[in-house]
């Protein structure tokens, strides 16, 4: 029997296709091919800038990059010591 997805598969995949739509010219979203993209600039405001954005207007800090950068390594440190116990099991 196929397990559900998680809710961060969910929102991983939902934002995976939001962001892949900029690239597509047919979609209302775009911004340059794929291939035009200085790719630098796009990852860090990727997973960088726009992050760091989106979590000061939903929590209402004003945090700078590096202090949310902070918070992002600790999601991630988190996220790997629960798969690591889940896999232990």
């Amino acid at each position: 029997m196929k397990k559900d997805k998680t809710k961060l598969e969910v929102y991983s995949m939902a934002i995976f296709k939001a962001v892949i739509n900029v690239f597509d010219e047919e979609n209302e979203n775009f911004i340059c091919k794929f291939s035009e993209v200085d790719l630098m600039q796009f990852m860090h405001a990727f997973a960088n800038i726009a992050p760091a954005m989106l979590y000061n207007k939903t929590t209402g800090e004003s945090g700078d990059l590096l202090e949310f950068n902070h918070i992002a390594n600790r999601l991630v440190f988190y996220y790997l010591l629960e798969k690591r116990e889940e896999e232990e099991k």
